[in-house]
Order: structure tokens, then sequence, then C-alpha cells
């Protein structure tokens, strides 16, 4: 397989009883150590609710694909499970501004929940 980072081919070792199973890798063991996951968890008041961010990395990363999908759907589903009641949007990275605090908080009027945000990079 091909990393989606660093674009090289690299192999996953397998064990007879995994020989057939479907495995699906986007990134090499050593991109995987490089970029390391650290779950984040923000919340931000508004006027009436709250912006609660979820973030897969302490930093910025920019990649080509998203080589972590796999990791983020597991996330977003798991958002979606756990608040089942809020308003869910996913973006690549995150820096907050005063003006976007604002448009959340308008958000929140209209949508009267409060506003999940599922994220690769926070920032503020």
């Amino acid at each position: 397989m091909k990393c989606k980072i660093c674009q090289k081919s690299f192999f996953i070792k397998r064990k007879i009883k995994d020989l057939l199973a479907v495995q699906k890798y986007f990134i090499c063991d050593d991109c995987y150590n490089k970029y390391k996951i650290k779950l984040g968890y923000n919340i931000l008041p508004l006027e009436n609710h709250n912006l609660i961010i979820y973030s897969l990395f302490e930093e910025e990363y920019i990649f080509k694909g998203d080589p972590f999908i796999i990791e983020y759907s597991e996330l977003f589903n798991y958002v979606l499970e756990s608040n089942s009641n809020a308003y869910v949007i996913c973006e690549k990275n995150v820096h907050i501004t005063k003006y976007k605090i604002e448009m959340f908080s308008i958000l929140s009027k209209l949508v009267n929940s409060d506003i999940i945000l599922v994220c690769n990079a926070f920032t503020t």
C-alpha cells in the first residue's frame, strides 16, 4: 500500500486468520507515530447554548486527502450517537475568532440547541 502522507510504500503483516479479511490502511507506521492523535474536547459558551468542539489533533496539519478518515468518522459517529438532539458540523481545521463565535451564537438561536463541531484541529 502507499502512505497518503509521505507517499512511501508500506506493507502490513498479516496472520493466517486475517489473510482474507479486508483491511484498509491509509498511512504508514512512521507517519502514524509522527502525527499522534490526541482527542480534544472544548466547550465555548454562546448566548443561549454551547459550542462543543471535538478535535483529533492538538496542532494543525495539512494532508492531501484526509488519511485519518477512519478515525475521523469514528469520532463523528460517537458524537452523533451521544448527542442526538444537537446540531453537528464537520470541518477540517478550525480557527475560532470573535466573528465566528457570533455566527455560531446566531446559529444556535436558529436551531435552538447546542452546536457540536467535529474537526481535525482546533485553534483560537
